[in-house]
């Protein structure tokens, strides 16, 4: 491999392909395997711990470049990382980002607003909800070891909070993820997507990242609470390489960031395929595009709604799992993408290859 480089994600196809994009070659270790680059596939019960007895077969000396939900895990990167550059950001801003507090304490903007967090109840906040049982309607419990909006739920005011969960005030809005390139000191704003949230037609759980169409072309006054929101963060936190934020985009137009991602994201994808240009290496040249142009992108992740076995997905599916073993509801089947020039082409292209993906499932289960 002339430019190698450790791609370590629980889905690691993404984040494959955009190494490529940035020229590198990457050796994937993840739970799918990726059919298009060498690599080791670590079981899924195994993961993301099992890295550690794969990463010996990776590249002697290569970089490392992290997908998710690595960030949640700084002592396994430093681990893992062992001997080797950490490309982005250091384990110590991924402490630093990912805590509950890393976004309710920002200095205030014009258009951004900043959720209510709690990681424990004051005594007046438990009088309050013994009297009223109503702290829990304007919350939501999030655990502080995931990633991609899994194990979060809706508080219940007899709820308790521990130490792997935290309540983060629920907005109602569109769910929104902006993508960063940082220093460590400047940031640039690389694009916006919208995301699809714990929909059932696909199979997600409630509040999981299951998709993304863009790019969102942002209001003058978002797109500045957008680049302040990527420059605080940077310079807080020594932000470097890609970063995404979730936000919610509120009826007003407001943002509320509700979660940092300090590594590479799914929906950076969509950003890249839409401009042509590696979110890795932003400031290199755009990508020669071939075919008919499209102005919109989107991509989904499919999980199996019943148990059965994965026969032949149809051409396009991307990051599809290994057909063995049997798959149980709720496991990620595979990865779908669209295009087209508006964002009902792109649902209804979404539409069209998950029903075939879902047909699929069905006729090899019978």
């Amino acid at each position: 491999m002339p430019n190698p480089v450790v791609v370590i994600a629980e889905a690691g196809g993404p984040l494959a392909r955009a190494a490529k994009r940035a020229g590198y070659d990457p050796f994937v270790i993840d739970t799918l395997g990726t059919a298009d680059a060498p690599g080791a596939v670590c079981e899924s019960a195994r993961f993301p711990f099992g890295v550690l007895d794969l990463i010996a077969q990776a590249p002697a000396g290569a970089s490392v470049l992290l997908g998710g939900p690595m960030e949640n895990h700084p002592d396994l990167v430093d681990a893992v990382t062992k001997g080797r550059e950490l490309l982005g950001s250091s384990t110590a801003a991924m402490r630093n980002s990912r805590h509950p507090y890393a976004l309710s304490t920002l200095p205030p903007f014009a258009g951004l607003r900043l959720c209510r967090t709690k990681t424990r109840l004051s005594f007046a906040g438990r009088l309050a909800r013994l009297a009223f049982g109503s702290l829990g309607k304007d919350y939501l419990l999030k655990p502080r070891f995931e990633s991609g909006g899994r194990g979060i739920e809706a508080w219940s005011s007899n709820g308790k909070i521990d130490d792997a969960h935290y309540l983060q005030q629920l907005v109602k809005g569109s769910p929104m993820s902006a993508a960063f390139h940082a220093d460590g000191w400047s940031c640039q704003f690389l694009g916006m997507t919208e995301m699809l949230v714990g929909e059932s037609a696909f199979g997600a759980p409630p509040f999981a990242w299951c998709g993304s169409i863009g790019p969102v072309k942002p209001s003058k006054k978002a797109k500045a609470a957008l680049q302040h929101l990527g420059v605080v963060l940077t310079q807080r936190h020594d932000l470097r390489g890609v970063f995404g934020v979730d936000l919610v985009m509120d009826h007003r137009g407001n943002l509320w960031p509700i979660e940092v991602n300090p590594r590479f994201t799914e929906s950076m994808e969509v950003i890249e395929r839409a401009t042509g240009r590696s979110a890795l290496a932003p400031t290199g040249k755009a990508a020669t595009t071939t075919g008919e142009p499209s102005e919109m992108h989107a991509k989904a992740a499919v999980f199996a709604k019943r148990a059965g076995v994965v026969g032949e997905l149809p051409e396009g599916c991307v990051d599809a799992r290994p057909t063995e073993p049997p798959i149980q509801p709720g496991e990620r089947v595979c990865g779908i993408l669209a295009s087209g020039k508006t964002v009902r082409d792109c649902a209804a292209g979404l539409q069209a290859q998950l029903e075939a993906v879902y047909a699929a499932i069905e006729t090899a289960s019978h």
